[in-house]
């Protein structure tokens, strides 16, 4: 096990970064603090922590249990491809046939997942397929599946002539059949491609549905819907366009509400591809206001703000609630939260150690092997308390003398919180997975990659952030993962190491926000936001400010009109003619190993200079 100083050792390491309170994150939690309170006014502080960490266990347990969207993705897409390429269908069909041939018998485990790998998920399906085909014909005896066999390769005379003889419901028994039993095999399971595609994408719909359903409730319940619409309103009118402002609540026939996006009613009007979005980004969001909640609830706890919060009366003007916060004691609060955060990331390399050692032998350092080796999580925390608790009590009672910092109880409830987190970072990367298959499966947006952040050498960076507009919605979805997961992804899909790169990234400066514009909500786009965007165009002629973002909020409104300053100017030749004309540029994509950025041509890629943007981040 590892020693206390070590663990310090690491966690120090995070004090390099910026340690500042952001009032406007803690508002979420300072919230739901007063609602308890107001609930319940005798209610104690221990007992409104009590039902905080409820509510990030019950979180928990309603995450882990949202399906696996990324392999039903990737299961739906494959489907989608051998459906509409007969010769990649066959080719997978033949390689599982000679597999049996060769004495392995086609059996599916129960567990089976779908990867980005299309060969290997070709396969997979196949055997599902086949073993689900299978099934349903070993129903009838053997003497009747040969009965119906020789039925359907019979005369269509044959056939209409004993017809005459059945039922009608007779007769529609006998057509259900046929998916069975006419032709060879290969073609059974072609008819059954061709209905599981259907079943799966109504399955995968309802699944992303229930997935921003539950995003919705959650949302609500910590007060962040409400957030969002006075962010995105007060950001509109710095901007003066006010004409894409949305409201909080009710639905009427030009435009809906943040609120009632997340009901089953609007959700079902979507396509998979648009889903797939809202759950990502709004999974994204969630994941960012649940660490902003773990910080806050730290530092309410740890320096004993909870009469303040509960007695705060929210500012007139802002609705902001303020508490007072000793500077000195919070660096020393975010110390402890790190500890702990590295402490999380001990104990799982606790799993993961020497065979050689002895399991509670206190370690000092990384080991050289990596040798998987079962431990009962609970002796692990007994061991990391014998080993850390009395340090951890003595060092931070230093720093907060208040506190009484029992590691263990501490630590419990910190993991609780980081679990949460880390599952809900876990399926929004999953979903951005998801969403790469569908962009290459179905083209479903005109302008999406990676954006380039100015001033960071891709090939050198761990994430990267992917910028992709989908006609129909306010604004671009632009959300980072890391670069790892989807170098696996191209390079088991595409068998490349490029990607395309996001073009317009610049449009979303603004000189008078002094910063990025951002997207507080992903919204569609309704009769009052596109009747918006068409006044917008015309004012912008005069206000050069917006004007770049507007042309590109419109392109977002009707993908046949790409934003005219992103077109380059260019001289061709027609009818022996030479003139000048405004085009949309050919497409870059950049090299995530090398760094190297190349342009589409006629003779194929050319390498050019790096000429990368500045990156923009939803927050």
């Amino acid at each position: 096990m590892y020693s206390f100083k070590y663990v310090l050792r690491r966690s120090l390491r995070n004090e390099k970064r910026d340690i500042w309170y952001s009032e406007a994150d803690a508002q979420a939690l300072y919230k739901l603090i007063q609602k308890y309170h107001k609930d319940n006014p005798d209610m104690s502080n221990s007992e409104i922590y009590n039902n905080i960490m409820e509510l990030f266990i019950r979180t928990n347990a309603e995450i882990v249990k949202i399906p696996t969207l990324k392999s039903d993705t990737f299961r739906y897409n494959i489907c989608k491809e051998l459906n509409r390429d007969p010769s990649k269908r066959r080719e997978a069909y033949d390689k599982v046939h000679r597999e049996e041939l060769a004495g392995k018998p086609a059996k599916v485990d129960e567990t089976t997942t779908y990867s980005s790998n299309k060969l290997s998920s070709a396969r997979s399906l196949v055997l599902q397929g086949l073993v689900e085909v299978r099934a349903q014909q070993d129903v009838f005896s053997e003497e009747m599946k040969k009965n119906y066999r020789l039925f359907f390769k019979a005369s269509k005379k044959f056939q209409q002539d004993y017809k005459r003889t059945l039922s009608s419901e007779e007769r529609r028994q006998l057509e259900v059949l046929r998916d069975l039993f006419e032709g060879d095999e290969y073609t059974q399971l072609s008819v059954f491609f061709k209905q599981a595609e259907s079943t799966l994408e109504k399955d995968l719909k309802e699944d992303y549905i229930a997935s921003i359903l539950f995003l919705g409730e959650r949302l609500k319940e910590f007060n962040l819907l409400e957030k969002y619409h006075d962010i995105q309103g007060k950001m509109y009118r710095a901007l003066g366009i006010t004409e894409l402002e949305y409201p909080l609540t009710g639905k009427n026939d030009n435009t809906i509400s943040i609120e009632s996006l997340f009901t089953r009613e609007v959700l079902e009007k979507f396509d998979i591809e648009r889903l797939s979005m809202l759950s990502a980004f709004w999974m994204n969001r969630f994941t960012k206001e649940l660490d902003a909640l773990n910080k806050s609830l730290c530092i309410v706890n740890e320096l004993d703000l909870w009469h303040q919060v509960r007695t705060a009366k929210p500012k007139v003007d802002t609705g902001m609630i303020s508490v007072d916060v000793d500077k000195e004691k919070l660096k020393y609060v975010y110390r402890k939260i790190h500890f702990l955060q590295e402490a999380s990331i001990v104990m799982l390399e606790s799993f993961d150690v020497d065979s050689g050692k002895h399991k509670d032998e206190i370690i000092d350092g990384f080991t050289s092997k990596k040798v998987i080796r079962k431990v009962d999580p609970t002796s692990v925390l007994k061991a990391m308390d014998s080993t850390m608790g009395a340090d951890y009590r003595e060092y931070f009672s230093e720093l907060l003398p208040d506190e009484s910092h029992h590691f263990l109880d501490e630590f419990d409830c910190y993991r609780v919180i980081e679990n949460a987190i880390h599952n809900t970072y876990r399926f929004k990367d999953f979903n951005m997975l998801a969403i790469l298959s569908n962009l290459y499966q179905n083209n479903s947006s005109k302008n999406w990659g990676v954006i380039l952040e100015e001033g960071k050498e891709i090939d050198k960076q761990d994430m990267i952030l992917i910028g992709i507009d989908i006609e129909g919605f306010n604004m671009p979805v632009r959300l980072h993962i890391e670069k790892e997961m989807v170098l696996d992804f191209l390079k088991a899909n595409q068998g490349t190491t490029l990607i395309p790169v996001y073009e317009g990234d610049r449009d979303f400066q603004s000189k008078s926000l002094g910063r990025n514009i951002s997207t507080p909500a992903l919204m569609p786009l309704c009769k009052k936001q596109r009747e918006g965007i068409d006044k917008l165009m015309t004012k912008s002629a005069g206000s050069p400010s917006t004007k770049d973002f507007i042309e590109h909020i419109a392109f977002l409104a009707d993908s046949t009109k790409y934003p005219e300053h992103l077109k380059e100017e260019v001289r061709v030749r027609k009818k022996g003619k030479s003139k000048l004309i405004k085009r949309r540029p050919a497409r870059r994509f950049v090299d995530l190993t090398q760094g190297k950025i190349y342009r589409e041509s006629q003779i194929g890629l050319q390498e050019i200079e790096d000429k990368s943007g500045e990156g923009l981040e939803d927050r």
